[in-house]
Protein backbone atom coordinates (compact mmCIF):
# COMPACT_ATOMS: atom_id res chain seq x y z
CA UNK A 1 0.00 0.00 0.00
CA UNK A 2 2.22 2.95 -1.07
CA UNK A 3 2.33 6.15 1.68
CA UNK A 4 1.33 8.49 -0.58
CA UNK A 5 -2.45 7.26 -1.36
CA UNK A 6 -2.80 8.02 2.16
CA UNK A 7 -5.94 5.75 2.76
CA UNK A 8 -7.13 5.55 5.79
CA UNK A 9 -10.22 3.22 5.71
CA UNK A 10 -10.58 -0.20 4.30
CA UNK A 11 -13.68 -2.22 3.53
CA UNK A 12 -13.31 -6.16 3.23
CA UNK A 13 -15.77 -8.49 2.76
CA UNK A 14 -16.04 -12.54 1.43
CA UNK A 15 -14.10 -15.72 3.30
CA UNK A 16 -11.82 -14.59 6.13
CA UNK A 17 -8.44 -15.95 5.03
CA UNK A 18 -8.17 -13.40 1.73
CA UNK A 19 -9.60 -10.55 4.43
CA UNK A 20 -7.26 -11.55 6.57
CA UNK A 21 -4.15 -11.42 4.47
CA UNK A 22 -5.31 -7.45 3.60
CA UNK A 23 -4.92 -7.17 7.14
CA UNK A 24 -2.26 -8.96 7.90
CA UNK A 25 -0.08 -6.33 4.65
CA UNK A 26 -2.00 -3.26 6.71
CA UNK A 27 0.09 -4.33 9.64
CA UNK A 28 3.36 -5.02 7.82
CA UNK A 29 3.22 -1.70 6.21
CA UNK A 30 2.40 0.49 9.25
CA UNK A 31 5.46 -1.80 11.15
CA UNK A 32 4.27 -0.08 14.48
CA UNK A 33 1.01 0.68 15.54
CA UNK A 34 -1.52 1.05 18.42
CA UNK A 35 -4.15 -1.84 18.07
CA UNK A 36 -7.85 -2.06 18.53
CA UNK A 37 -10.56 -4.22 17.29
CA UNK A 38 -14.50 -3.42 18.33
CA UNK A 39 -18.07 -4.48 17.34
CA UNK A 40 -21.25 -4.34 18.93
CA UNK A 41 -20.06 -4.17 22.41
CA UNK A 42 -19.01 -0.36 22.17
CA UNK A 43 -21.24 2.79 21.99
CA UNK A 44 -21.04 4.78 19.12
CA UNK A 45 -19.56 7.69 20.90
CA UNK A 46 -16.95 6.07 22.65
CA UNK A 47 -16.18 4.58 18.73
CA UNK A 48 -16.06 8.46 17.18
CA UNK A 49 -13.87 9.85 20.36
CA UNK A 50 -11.47 6.44 19.70
CA UNK A 51 -11.54 7.66 16.29
CA UNK A 52 -10.82 10.90 16.13
CA UNK A 53 -8.41 11.42 19.01
CA UNK A 54 -4.54 11.21 18.32
CA UNK A 55 -2.52 8.34 19.24
CA UNK A 56 -0.69 8.61 22.80
CA UNK A 57 2.31 8.68 20.95
CA UNK A 58 2.21 11.68 18.19
CA UNK A 59 3.82 9.38 15.17
CA UNK A 60 2.71 6.04 15.96
CA UNK A 61 -0.10 4.65 14.15
CA UNK A 62 -3.28 3.52 15.45
CA UNK A 63 -5.38 0.48 13.69
CA UNK A 64 -9.01 0.02 14.72
CA UNK A 65 -10.91 -3.12 13.11
CA UNK A 66 -14.43 -2.54 12.86
CA UNK A 67 -16.80 -5.80 12.76
CA UNK A 68 -20.38 -4.63 13.58
CA UNK A 69 -22.44 -1.67 14.22
CA UNK A 70 -21.79 0.27 17.69
CA UNK A 71 -24.51 0.35 19.99
CA UNK A 72 -26.04 3.78 19.12
CA UNK A 73 -29.67 5.42 19.97
CA UNK A 74 -30.33 5.84 16.67
CA UNK A 75 -33.92 4.05 15.09
CA UNK A 76 -32.13 2.19 12.90
CA UNK A 77 -28.88 0.74 11.17
CA UNK A 78 -28.99 3.77 8.57
CA UNK A 79 -28.91 6.70 11.13
CA UNK A 80 -25.71 4.58 12.35
CA UNK A 81 -24.30 4.80 9.26
CA UNK A 82 -24.76 8.25 8.38
CA UNK A 83 -23.03 9.11 11.63
CA UNK A 84 -20.27 7.12 10.91
CA UNK A 85 -19.49 8.76 7.61
CA UNK A 86 -19.28 11.78 9.63
CA UNK A 87 -16.91 10.34 11.86
CA UNK A 88 -14.68 8.88 8.90
CA UNK A 89 -14.78 12.22 7.04
CA UNK A 90 -12.74 13.74 9.89
CA UNK A 91 -10.25 10.91 10.43
CA UNK A 92 -6.72 11.73 11.60
CA UNK A 93 -4.09 11.08 9.43
CA UNK A 94 -2.49 8.51 11.62
CA UNK A 95 -5.93 6.60 12.14
CA UNK A 96 -6.49 3.72 9.99
CA UNK A 97 -9.85 1.77 10.19
CA UNK A 98 -10.98 -1.64 8.78
CA UNK A 99 -14.20 -2.63 8.11
CA UNK A 100 -13.83 -6.69 8.37
CA UNK A 101 -17.20 -8.17 7.02
CA UNK A 102 -18.55 -5.47 8.81
CA UNK A 103 -22.86 -6.35 9.23
CA UNK A 104 -24.08 -4.38 6.56
CA UNK A 105 -24.73 -4.53 2.81
CA UNK A 106 -25.42 -0.88 2.67
CA UNK A 107 -24.56 -0.23 -1.31
CA UNK A 108 -24.70 3.88 -0.02
CA UNK A 109 -21.95 3.47 2.67
CA UNK A 110 -19.88 0.87 0.74
CA UNK A 111 -20.10 3.05 -2.07
CA UNK A 112 -18.84 6.09 0.46
CA UNK A 113 -15.99 4.21 1.24
CA UNK A 114 -14.82 3.22 -1.93
CA UNK A 115 -14.76 7.43 -2.90
CA UNK A 116 -12.33 7.71 0.54
CA UNK A 117 -10.36 4.74 0.61
CA UNK A 118 -10.33 1.10 -1.09
CA UNK A 119 -12.94 -1.45 -0.92
CA UNK A 120 -11.99 -5.14 -1.05
CA UNK A 121 -14.88 -8.03 -2.03
CA UNK A 122 -13.85 -11.47 -2.04
CA UNK A 123 -15.75 -14.88 -2.51
CA UNK A 124 -17.61 -16.83 0.47
CA UNK A 125 -18.16 -19.82 -1.70
CA UNK A 126 -16.99 -21.00 -5.30
CA UNK A 127 -17.57 -23.90 -7.46
CA UNK A 128 -16.03 -26.88 -8.09
CA UNK A 129 -13.90 -25.38 -11.25
CA UNK A 130 -12.85 -22.47 -9.06
CA UNK A 131 -12.14 -24.13 -6.06
CA UNK A 132 -9.99 -26.13 -8.29
CA UNK A 133 -7.94 -23.07 -9.60
CA UNK A 134 -8.49 -21.67 -5.99
CA UNK A 135 -6.15 -24.35 -4.53
CA UNK A 136 -3.96 -24.78 -7.51
CA UNK A 137 -3.24 -20.87 -7.13
CA UNK A 138 -2.44 -21.07 -3.43
CA UNK A 139 -0.22 -24.08 -3.63
CA UNK A 140 2.08 -22.47 -6.63
CA UNK A 141 2.47 -19.07 -4.56
CA UNK A 142 3.78 -21.20 -1.80
CA UNK A 143 6.32 -22.89 -4.14
CA UNK A 144 4.08 -26.47 -3.79
CA UNK A 145 2.87 -29.06 -6.21
CA UNK A 146 -0.19 -30.99 -6.08
CA UNK A 147 -1.89 -33.30 -8.32
CA UNK A 148 -5.33 -33.64 -9.59
CA UNK A 149 -6.18 -36.32 -7.58
CA UNK A 150 -5.23 -34.60 -4.54
CA UNK A 151 -6.83 -31.75 -5.42
CA UNK A 152 -9.98 -33.18 -5.54
CA UNK A 153 -9.75 -35.04 -2.43
CA UNK A 154 -9.47 -31.60 -0.66
CA UNK A 155 -12.66 -30.69 -2.38
CA UNK A 156 -14.85 -33.51 -1.31
CA UNK A 157 -13.43 -33.26 2.21
CA UNK A 158 -15.34 -29.80 2.49
CA UNK A 159 -18.36 -30.57 -0.24
CA UNK A 160 -19.91 -34.26 -0.56
CA UNK A 161 -22.69 -33.05 -1.89
CA UNK A 162 -22.29 -30.81 -4.64
CA UNK A 163 -20.27 -28.81 -6.92
CA UNK A 164 -21.94 -25.70 -5.68
CA UNK A 165 -21.10 -23.38 -2.56
CA UNK A 166 -18.22 -24.89 -1.13
CA UNK A 167 -16.95 -22.86 1.68
CA UNK A 168 -13.63 -21.09 0.47
CA UNK A 169 -12.26 -21.30 4.28
CA UNK A 170 -12.79 -24.29 4.64
CA UNK A 171 -10.47 -25.21 1.35
CA UNK A 172 -7.87 -22.36 2.67
CA UNK A 173 -8.10 -24.13 6.48
CA UNK A 174 -6.90 -27.45 5.42
CA UNK A 175 -4.47 -26.24 3.02
CA UNK A 176 -2.93 -24.47 5.78
CA UNK A 177 -2.91 -27.61 8.00
CA UNK A 178 -1.27 -29.52 4.94
CA UNK A 179 1.42 -26.84 4.20
CA UNK A 180 2.15 -27.49 7.95
CA UNK A 181 2.15 -31.38 7.92
CA UNK A 182 4.66 -31.42 5.07
CA UNK A 183 6.88 -29.42 6.46
CA UNK A 184 9.63 -28.51 3.71
CA UNK A 185 8.92 -31.29 1.56
CA UNK A 186 7.52 -29.85 -2.52
CA UNK A 187 5.07 -32.13 -3.09
CA UNK A 188 1.58 -32.46 -1.70
CA UNK A 189 0.59 -36.50 -2.10
CA UNK A 190 -2.62 -38.21 -1.29
CA UNK A 191 -1.73 -39.91 1.77
CA UNK A 192 -0.95 -36.20 3.37
CA UNK A 193 -4.51 -35.07 2.39
CA UNK A 194 -6.15 -38.02 4.26
CA UNK A 195 -4.04 -37.70 7.43
CA UNK A 196 -4.75 -34.06 7.60
CA UNK A 197 -8.23 -33.96 6.35
CA UNK A 198 -9.95 -36.85 8.83
CA UNK A 199 -11.43 -34.24 10.94
CA UNK A 200 -14.79 -34.27 9.20
CA UNK A 201 -17.75 -37.07 9.38
CA UNK A 202 -18.47 -36.41 6.11
CA UNK A 203 -15.00 -37.11 4.88
CA UNK A 204 -14.64 -39.78 6.97
CA UNK A 205 -17.62 -41.51 5.09
CA UNK A 206 -16.35 -40.45 2.08
CA UNK A 207 -13.11 -41.45 2.58
CA UNK A 208 -14.26 -45.32 3.71
CA UNK A 209 -16.84 -45.55 0.71
CA UNK A 210 -12.92 -45.42 -1.39
CA UNK A 211 -11.49 -48.56 0.98
CA UNK A 212 -15.07 -50.59 0.38
CA UNK A 213 -14.74 -49.43 -3.61
CA UNK A 214 -11.11 -50.88 -3.58
CA UNK A 215 -12.10 -53.83 -1.48
CA UNK A 216 -9.37 -52.24 1.24
CA UNK A 217 -10.29 -54.47 4.40
CA UNK A 218 -7.51 -52.95 6.35
CA UNK A 219 -8.84 -49.32 5.27
CA UNK A 220 -12.22 -50.07 6.88
CA UNK A 221 -11.25 -51.17 10.03
CA UNK A 222 -9.04 -48.22 10.32
CA UNK A 223 -12.15 -46.00 9.77
CA UNK A 224 -14.12 -48.21 12.27
CA UNK A 225 -11.77 -47.47 14.72
CA UNK A 226 -11.01 -43.37 13.96
CA UNK A 227 -15.34 -43.57 14.71
CA UNK A 228 -14.57 -44.96 18.09
CA UNK A 229 -12.20 -42.56 19.08
CA UNK A 230 -13.53 -39.40 17.95
CA UNK A 231 -17.18 -40.36 19.00
CA UNK A 232 -18.75 -40.50 22.35
CA UNK A 233 -22.22 -41.93 21.82
CA UNK A 234 -20.83 -44.73 19.12
CA UNK A 235 -24.16 -46.15 18.33
CA UNK A 236 -25.72 -43.22 17.27
CA UNK A 237 -22.39 -42.41 15.28
CA UNK A 238 -22.71 -45.85 13.76
CA UNK A 239 -26.25 -45.84 12.34
CA UNK A 240 -25.94 -42.00 10.85
CA UNK A 241 -23.23 -44.26 9.14
CA UNK A 242 -24.97 -47.00 7.83
CA UNK A 243 -28.06 -44.64 6.71
CA UNK A 244 -25.58 -42.99 4.35
CA UNK A 245 -24.18 -45.90 3.21
CA UNK A 246 -27.50 -47.60 2.81
CA UNK A 247 -27.89 -44.03 0.74
CA UNK A 248 -24.84 -45.00 -1.42
CA UNK A 249 -25.48 -48.83 -2.39
CA UNK A 250 -29.28 -47.86 -2.99
CA UNK A 251 -28.29 -45.89 -5.83
CA UNK A 252 -25.74 -48.26 -7.09
CA UNK A 253 -28.25 -50.74 -7.35
CA UNK A 254 -30.90 -48.65 -8.68
CA UNK A 255 -28.22 -47.82 -11.34
CA UNK A 256 -26.86 -51.43 -11.67
CA UNK A 257 -30.41 -52.91 -12.78
CA UNK A 258 -31.28 -49.91 -15.04
CA UNK A 259 -28.09 -50.25 -17.25
CA UNK A 260 -29.27 -54.27 -17.15
CA UNK A 261 -32.70 -53.14 -18.81
CA UNK A 262 -30.72 -51.77 -21.13
CA UNK A 263 -31.76 -48.04 -19.92
CA UNK A 264 -29.90 -44.80 -21.57
CA UNK A 265 -27.67 -42.21 -19.25
CA UNK A 266 -30.13 -40.22 -19.52
CA UNK A 267 -33.45 -41.90 -18.49
CA UNK A 268 -30.98 -42.96 -15.57
CA UNK A 269 -30.69 -39.84 -14.44
CA UNK A 270 -33.84 -38.70 -15.08
CA UNK A 271 -35.02 -41.42 -13.22
CA UNK A 272 -33.03 -41.15 -10.48
CA UNK A 273 -33.57 -37.66 -10.05
CA UNK A 274 -37.03 -38.42 -9.20
CA UNK A 275 -36.27 -40.52 -6.05
CA UNK A 276 -36.86 -38.32 -2.75
CA UNK A 277 -35.17 -37.95 0.45
CA UNK A 278 -37.04 -38.84 3.99
CA UNK A 279 -36.37 -37.76 7.25
CA UNK A 280 -37.28 -40.15 10.33
CA UNK A 281 -38.82 -39.35 13.55
CA UNK A 282 -39.67 -41.16 16.45
CA UNK A 283 -37.58 -44.29 18.04
CA UNK A 284 -36.66 -48.39 17.65
CA UNK A 285 -39.91 -49.47 16.21
CA UNK A 286 -41.48 -46.79 16.58
CA UNK A 287 -40.05 -44.83 13.79
CA UNK A 288 -41.59 -43.17 10.96
CA UNK A 289 -40.44 -41.58 7.35
CA UNK A 290 -41.58 -39.04 5.31
CA UNK A 291 -40.61 -37.02 2.47
CA UNK A 292 -38.16 -34.29 3.08
CA UNK A 293 -39.75 -30.66 1.97
CA UNK A 294 -37.23 -27.99 0.37
CA UNK A 295 -38.74 -24.24 1.28
CA UNK A 296 -40.48 -23.79 -1.76
CA UNK A 297 -42.60 -26.94 -0.91
CA UNK A 298 -41.16 -29.32 -3.61
CA UNK A 299 -39.63 -32.67 -2.49
CA UNK A 300 -35.88 -32.97 -1.64
CA UNK A 301 -34.62 -34.90 -3.90
CA UNK A 302 -32.50 -37.70 -2.85
CA UNK A 303 -29.01 -37.77 -5.70
CA UNK A 304 -28.17 -34.99 -7.06
CA UNK A 305 -27.19 -35.01 -10.56
CA UNK A 306 -23.24 -35.53 -9.63
CA UNK A 307 -23.55 -38.26 -7.27
CA UNK A 308 -25.56 -39.94 -10.26
CA UNK A 309 -23.23 -39.16 -13.09
CA UNK A 310 -19.88 -40.83 -10.51
CA UNK A 311 -22.05 -43.75 -10.14
CA UNK A 312 -22.51 -44.03 -14.36
CA UNK A 313 -19.17 -42.89 -15.36
CA UNK A 314 -16.85 -42.11 -12.50
CA UNK A 315 -14.98 -38.28 -12.28
CA UNK A 316 -11.38 -36.97 -12.49
CA UNK A 317 -9.96 -39.96 -10.40
CA UNK A 318 -11.82 -42.78 -9.99
CA UNK A 319 -13.88 -45.14 -12.54
CA UNK A 320 -17.67 -45.55 -12.67
CA UNK A 321 -18.91 -46.54 -8.86
CA UNK A 322 -21.04 -49.54 -10.48
CA UNK A 323 -17.93 -51.00 -11.77
CA UNK A 324 -16.38 -51.93 -8.32
CA UNK A 325 -19.59 -54.30 -7.83
CA UNK A 326 -21.55 -56.51 -9.46
CA UNK A 327 -25.50 -57.04 -9.35
CA UNK A 328 -25.53 -60.09 -7.03
CA UNK A 329 -23.46 -58.00 -4.69
CA UNK A 330 -24.80 -55.37 -4.30
CA UNK A 331 -28.65 -56.77 -3.56
CA UNK A 332 -26.76 -58.65 -0.81
CA UNK A 333 -25.19 -55.77 0.35
CA UNK A 334 -28.23 -53.78 0.34
CA UNK A 335 -30.30 -56.48 2.29
CA UNK A 336 -27.71 -56.84 4.69
CA UNK A 337 -27.43 -53.08 5.50
CA UNK A 338 -31.12 -52.94 6.06
CA UNK A 339 -30.89 -55.74 8.31
CA UNK A 340 -28.14 -53.84 10.00
CA UNK A 341 -29.95 -51.07 10.98
CA UNK A 342 -32.67 -53.44 12.45
CA UNK A 343 -30.11 -54.93 14.59
CA UNK A 344 -28.77 -51.59 16.11
CA UNK A 345 -32.20 -50.12 16.72
CA UNK A 346 -33.69 -53.27 19.16
CA UNK A 347 -30.67 -52.75 21.23
CA UNK A 348 -27.22 -54.56 21.46
CA UNK A 349 -23.34 -54.05 22.67
CA UNK A 350 -20.57 -52.41 21.10
CA UNK A 351 -18.61 -55.41 20.18
CA UNK A 352 -22.13 -57.06 18.68
CA UNK A 353 -22.31 -54.07 16.35
CA UNK A 354 -18.72 -53.95 15.99
CA UNK A 355 -18.32 -57.98 14.83
CA UNK A 356 -21.61 -56.70 12.59
CA UNK A 357 -19.92 -54.27 10.85
CA UNK A 358 -16.80 -56.20 10.33
CA UNK A 359 -19.04 -58.81 8.57
CA UNK A 360 -20.50 -56.42 6.37
CA UNK A 361 -17.13 -55.23 5.69
CA UNK A 362 -15.77 -58.57 5.05
CA UNK A 363 -18.60 -59.38 2.63
CA UNK A 364 -18.61 -56.05 0.67
CA UNK A 365 -14.35 -56.29 0.40
CA UNK A 366 -14.55 -60.23 -0.42
CA UNK A 367 -12.87 -61.31 2.32
CA UNK A 368 -13.96 -64.83 2.90
CA UNK A 369 -16.52 -63.86 0.26
CA UNK A 370 -18.41 -67.28 -0.20
CA UNK A 371 -18.57 -67.97 3.31
CA UNK A 372 -20.17 -64.58 3.41
CA UNK A 373 -22.99 -64.58 0.45
CA UNK A 374 -24.19 -68.20 1.87
CA UNK A 375 -24.78 -66.37 5.28
CA UNK A 376 -26.65 -63.98 4.02
CA UNK A 377 -28.73 -66.12 1.84
CA UNK A 378 -29.62 -68.57 5.15
CA UNK A 379 -30.36 -65.30 7.08
CA UNK A 380 -34.06 -65.64 6.66
CA UNK A 381 -35.28 -64.18 10.01
CA UNK A 382 -33.85 -60.29 9.88
CA UNK A 383 -31.83 -60.62 12.63
CA UNK A 384 -28.10 -61.54 11.88
CA UNK A 385 -27.43 -64.73 14.04
CA UNK A 386 -25.00 -65.89 11.68
CA UNK A 387 -22.74 -62.58 11.55
CA UNK A 388 -22.57 -62.75 15.97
Amino acid sequence: MPKEETINVVWLSGNNTECQEIIDNIKQFLKTFEYYSYGSDVTIEFLEQELTSFSCFEEEEKLVILTDFPISKEKNKAGTLKKLKKILETLPENCNVVFNNFNTDNKSFISFIKKIGKVYIFDKYVDKNNAIKCITEYVRKKNKSIDTESINIIIDSVSTTGDKNIEIDKIFNNLIKILSYIGNRQKINKQDILSVCDHSNDFIIWELFNYLDKKNYKGCLSILQKIENKEKNFNEAISQMFRTINWRYKLLLFVKESKAKKYSNEQIISEASKLYKFKQSGLNYNIICEPEINKDGSKRKAYTEKMINQALEGNYYSSPLISYYKRQDLYYIVRAIGQVFLKIRTGCSVLDIKTTIKSIFKMICYVDKENNLTRMRENSDMRLKYFV
